[in-house]
């Protein structure tokens, strides 16, 4: 499927949604047409949503979750939700309670690249725990992601078939997704099943990495776009 791409200026309306511990339902949000484009879109889009702070991208995140499980009929169990870091995570499942309920939400996946990778390499479903790797440090989570990829690209036959069980990943703060967790992700998305989709969010101007200093190339949006397939 091909790719589209939203590079969104305008701020939200209402409320600020992106204010951290700002509870709400789509009903109590007010839409653009571009954020309501993203957050309808069907499951099996692929969207690349480049955009700088106050546009909303938590509450579309948010909102397009709730569009798939509760007007599109997803399974929430089918959806990956990734972040950078477990704080965003824990950001992140509290808002979406706030749009799909507690019940909904306890069967989302929604966990850091990091803990998605480990869960992969062990054998179990993703998602955000803080057993058996506490005492982890960056090298050994590289390490453990750079084994999941080798086993995505020999094929697996059982993470294969639990990468084809989803409908949608959703994948929050991707300007700070490089090195080998790029390489990770771009390889999660080329192996998606066909009728996958998939919703890219970053604001290139909030990356912690420097770009033009860590090899990584100067310009962050062709990274994502790279990123995205």
């Amino acid at each position: 499927p091909s790719i589209r791409a939203f590079m969104e200026a305008s701020e939200m309306n209402g409320r600020p949604a992106d204010m951290p511990g700002v509870q709400g339902s789509p009903g109590e949000l007010t839409w653009d047409a571009q954020q309501e484009e993203i957050r309808t879109a069907p499951a099996g889009e692929r969207l690349l949503v480049i955009a700088p702070p106050g546009t909303g991208k938590t509450a579309v995140l948010c909102g397009r979750v709730q569009h798939l499980v509760v007007e599109q009929g997803v399974n929430s169990s089918n959806i990956l939700v990734v972040s950078f870091t477990r704080t965003a995570v824990a950001e992140i499942r509290s808002r979406i309670e706030g749009f799909i309920g507690s019940a909904k939400t306890s069967s989302l996946r929604i966990s850091t690249i990091d803990s998605t990778a480990w869960s992969l390499q062990q054998g179990f479903p993703a998602e955000e725990s803080s057993t058996g790797s506490n005492d982890w440090s960056s090298s050994d989570y590289d390490l453990s992601i750079e084994q999941v990829i080798e086993l995505v690209g020999e094929g697996d036959e059982d993470l294969m078939d639990f990468l084809e069980s989803f409908d949608h990943i959703i994948v929050d703060e991707a300007q700070d997704v490089i090195g080998v967790r790029s390489r990770f992700i771009s390889l999660l998305i080329e192996k998606l099943g066909e009728g996958c989709g998939f919703t890219i969010l970053a604001d290139p101007l909030q990356a912690i990495y420097d770009f033009t200093q860590d090899g990584e190339g100067a310009d962050p949006v062709a990274l994502l776009e790279s990123m995205a397939g």
